[in-house]
């Protein structure tokens, strides 16, 4: 006993050695730090301050300019020289939003700059040699509002200063006895809980008292003081209320009862902390971490040992971190920690999911050939197995909580034949199986150390037919089943002596496709096949007749897709299908209905690998795009990403789930995440959607910024706009999603999956309202916003000029019934004046008809015509008008007839 005992020790004592080498890469990962460049959009990666505003935004101010940041794009604002309602100096040294949310910015050189959210343009406050009641320096450093609403001011070279915000007067305020106060640089303010201002300088710490308006200094010239420098960098207020200072030699904590400074850290890593390290910002985090930075890299600060812990790793992100001057960490309303450094920006979500990821460079040290993980299973002595590409297959242990590599079982090419390991089973018997894709299957028996190879071996009277295996399974009757890449299944007993075949042939009921990738054996005994372009397979393992459910088209309660790669099932005895590329799928065996989810309903990929239900009934999705929760009941996806401490987003079909202790396993192209369901944490907080920008094209183009305040926008018919938008939660801004309504135009939302942006064109003249809303990583939806859209019609639209032409209508209608009425009394005028002329003059009925003709001017050819008479008829009544008239000519005719007195 007293050996067993001893070895028990000396194995721990060995992976507890292994974890301790194996953990620090762990480590660096789970930090995890984002880094922001001027490839995403910065102008400079030299980061001087950073801000979250009270409307979500965060605001980077650099020594290019200032930024505001939305989650996907930065918005610049800097100086032309050319515009005196641009930011004054480019080089943004403090950022301060007022208790009334206007956003002062702090300049070298520029003064302070105050953002005009509705104009997007800015006013200055500058020094003035012949005001005294301005600026004394241009060269601002930081600036903060006091408990009555002033705005303190320490410049370089201008000491201290209040602002009054009502008038823009500057009081200054001498803290230097003599004539120093020109050369004093103010590095730092700070308002502490009892309303005292502290002022941190290059010549000592001063205390300032506001009523009185006298100071009191600690500096390394009075050993009372406890500080040995007179450069403050950073006064800081913990949440204890603690006062800590930070200089170029080390952390100090003030003590007011002995109102002196203790020094509280000089060491990293238990390593002196040398004079070359500056202190330049400190930050206490939600989560009870004491961040410190400095010019030589970021650490974390242990109040109870009093050490520096120095933040370095083996990530990119990381290893540009630790050799970086970190100017400003701060802490955003979700939780995320920004550092501002001299070579861009980080971001770093400090609340954890809980993921615990491991890495193929890790574990193999081999960056180049280590494949990916293939297939993962865990054992019955809580060991966890991997099987990879190109490494066979290597044993984890779990000690102190996270696995470690066991050295003493690697199998890679000894007596296992295959190195891409796509499927690993244990069977009730204790012996594992193994299948590959190029040396078909492993058997090793429990209690045995050699495998015995089952492959494709046409001197076997019944072996396999194939050596490239996708999926194992091992039944309730406990036989094995064997799928192929292109040929079929196969079962088979442990002993290997009794093989049967299934592949497809012409008959109907044979299996709808040689391509099988996933088996399984439902509560009520069916069994299941998942083929690659045959859909999904019920097997009658009595008649050996396979039932086929495709996809079909016309049919929407059939199956989204016929590559099936996972299935499993529910509580409720309902099986849960991951399809390559047509998304989740929900079977109810009792109707033989499907349900369908995709990317349009929360999944981040359509391509599922793997499905494994927790003890809450949850659904684990492995995909192409990270890893999915889904809630069967409120159908809500939450979803997890890189960020969140996976091995990366792209995963295989390698799913383990250990009911034991709830744990999952999900491996993937970088490595393998392990995690179990109750430990993870995701916010529940609901988003806020905030509207960026409107951009309107016509004959200007005009972008509008801060338009959430704005009742609307009106626009012309011919105007094209786009708008953009963003949900103020920066984790993950790329797996967002947003769906918009038009009121007025749209019956039902419209989902734009995660695109941030709407262009629209030729909308109707009309009042609209556009209504958007956006839900984050965790499936929650944001409050609506709305915005009031005119679209102002052309002028012939218009109800004036409607009216116009309504007036004009009717005006040209009575004038048209005047004229026409004028023509027909004049018309019958002159006829009265015909049958009076011909009666005087004694004409008959036909002479009066030649008269009339002959009036208008007719010849004799057109009154033949028109009355239908011959030419001498025409020639006699004509000369018997004359003969009456006692005239010889038309024209003597005219005359009589207008001489004629009617």
């Amino acid at each position: 006993m007293r050996i067993t005992f001893m070895q028990k020790i000396l194995t721990f004592a060995l992976y507890a050695c292994l974890f301790i080498l194996f953990a620090p890469n762990i480590d660096s990962k789970e930090l995890n730090f984002v880094r922001y460049t001027t490839d995403d959009g910065l102008s400079s990666n030299y980061c001087l301050s950073t801000h979250q505003d009270s409307d979500g935004f965060l605001w980077v101010g650099t020594v290019e300019g200032l930024h505001r940041f939305d989650g996907y794009d930065f918005v610049v604002y800097s100086n032309d020289n050319f515009n005196t309602s641009t930011l004054s100096n480019n080089q943004v040294f403090a950022i301060l939003e007022d208790r009334d949310r206007t956003l002062w910015i702090g300049t070298w050189g520029g003064g302070i700059n105050i953002l005009n959210k509705e104009k997007n343009d800015f006013e200055h406050i500058r020094h003035s040699d012949t005001d005294p009641a301005s600026l004394r320096s241009d060269n601002i450093m930081a600036m903060i509002e006091d408990h009555e609403g002033y705005v303190w001011i320490g410049s370089d070279g201008g000491g201290l200063e209040r602002l009054n915000k009502s008038d823009r007067k500057v009081t200054r305020y001498k803290l230097l006895e003599g004539s120093g106060e020109e050369s004093l640089r103010v590095n730092i303010l700070l308002e502490d809980r009892n309303n005292i201002l502290w002022v941190g300088s290059s010549n000592g710490l001063f205390r300032f008292n506001q009523k009185r308006t006298s100071c009191y200094l600690y500096s390394d010239k009075d050993r009372k003081s406890g500080l040995n420098t007179d450069d403050i960098k950073v006064i800081y207020e913990d949440k204890d209320f603690d006062l800590w200072v930070g200089t170029r030699k080390g952390l100090y904590k003030f003590d007011p009862l002995k109102d002196r400074f203790d020094h509280k850290s000089n060491k990293i890593n238990s390593g002196e902390l040398s004079g070359d390290h500056r202190i330049f910002t400190l930050y206490e985090d939600s989560q009870s971490d004491f961040w410190v930075g400095t010019n030589r890299g970021l650490f974390q600060f242990n109040k109870k040992s009093g050490e520096l812990i120095e933040l370095k790793g083996e990530t990119d992100n990381l290893r540009i971190l630790g050799s970086s001057a970190i100017m400003k960490i701060v802490e955003d309303r979700n939780h995320i920690l920004w550092v501002s450094t001299i070579r861009g920006l980080f971001k770093h979500e400090l609340i954890k999911s809980n993921f615990k990821s491991y890495f193929l460079k890790d574990i193999f040290n081999d960056r180049d050939n280590s494949g990916h993980i293939s297939s993962v299973l865990k054992d019955n002595d809580n060991g966890l197995l991997v099987g990879s590409t190109y490494f066979g297959v290597t044993k984890f242990r779990k000690v102190l909580d996270r696995y470690v590599f066991d050295p003493k079982v690697s199998w890679r090419r000894k007596s296992l034949k295959g190195t891409w390991i796509s499927e690993m089973i244990m069977d009730s018997a204790g012996g594992l199986w193994l299948g590959s894709r190029d040396a078909g299957v492993s058997r090793l028996k429990k209690g045995d150390s050699e495998f015995h190879n089952f492959i494709d071996d046409k001197s076997l009277h019944k072996g396999l037919r194939y050596n490239s295996i996708l999926t194992l399974h091992e039944d309730q009757e406990g036989y094995i089943w064997i799928g192929s890449d292109g040929l079929g299944m196969t079962r088979v007993n442990k002993d290997l002596t009794d093989v049967t075949y299934y592949s497809h042939d012409d008959n109907i009921g044979s299996l709808s496709n040689n391509f099988v990738m996933a088996f399984f054996e439902d509560s009520r005994g069916d069994f299941w096949i998942g083929t690659y372009g045959g859909g999904l397979e019920l097997l009658n393992r009595e008649s050996n007749k396979f039932t086929h459910f495709r996809n079909d088209s016309s049919d929407l309660n059939s199956i989204s897709g016929d590559v099936i790669l996972t299935i499993s099932e529910d509580r409720d005895g309902m099986l849960w299908l991951g399809t390559d590329g047509s998304g989740l799928n929900k079977f109810d065996p009792a109707t033989g209905k499907f349900t369908h989810f995709k990317k349009e309903d929360g999944l981040p990929s359509n391509t599922i690998h793997g499905i494994a239900i927790d003890l809450n009934g949850y659904l684990w999705i492995s995909t192409s795009n990270g890893i999915s929760m889904f809630d069967t009941n409120k159908e809500v996806f939450i979803n997890y990403f890189e960020e969140d401490g996976l091995q990366g987003n792209e995963f295989a079909c390698a799913t383990s789930y250990d009911k034991r202790t709830d744990e999952i396993v999900m491996g993937g192209l970088e490595g393998f995440t392990v995690f179990t369901p109750e430990k993870i944490r995701h916010s529940k907080k609901k988003p806020e959607i905030k509207v960026t920008y409107l951009e309107k094209f016509g004959a200007n183009r005009i972008v509008y910024r801060n338009i959430n305040n704005n009742s609307g926008i009106k626009l012309s018919y011919r105007d094209t706009f786009s708008i953009g938008f963003s949900l103020m939660d920066f984790s993950n801004p790329g797996h967002k999603r947003f769906s918009y309504i038009v009121k007025g135009r749209d019956s039902e939302w419209i989902n734009i999956g995660n695109s941030n942006s709407l262009t629209f064109d030729a909308i109707l003249p009309g009042n609209y309202i556009l209504m958007l809303k956006g839900a984050n990583n965790n499936g929650i939806w944001s409050d609506s916003v709305s915005m009031n859209i005119v679209v102002v019609p052309p002028f012939w639209f218009t109800w004036w000029f409607k009216l116009i032409i309504v007036l004009l209508a009717i005006s040209l209608i009575i004038i048209l019934y005047k004229v026409k009425l004028k023509r027909a009394i004049r018309k019958m005028e002159y006829k009265s004046r015909i049958e009076y002329f011909c009666k005087k003059s004694g004409l008959s009925e036909r002479e009066c008809e030649v008269l009339e003709l002959l009036i208008e001017g007719k010849n004799n050819k057109e009154i033949e015509d028109l009355l239908f008479i011959s030419p001498n008829t025409v020639r006699n009544h004509v000369y018997n008008i004359y003969q009456k008239l006692h005239i010889n000519s038309r024209v003597q005719l005219l005359k009589q007839f207008e001489s004629c007195n009617y």
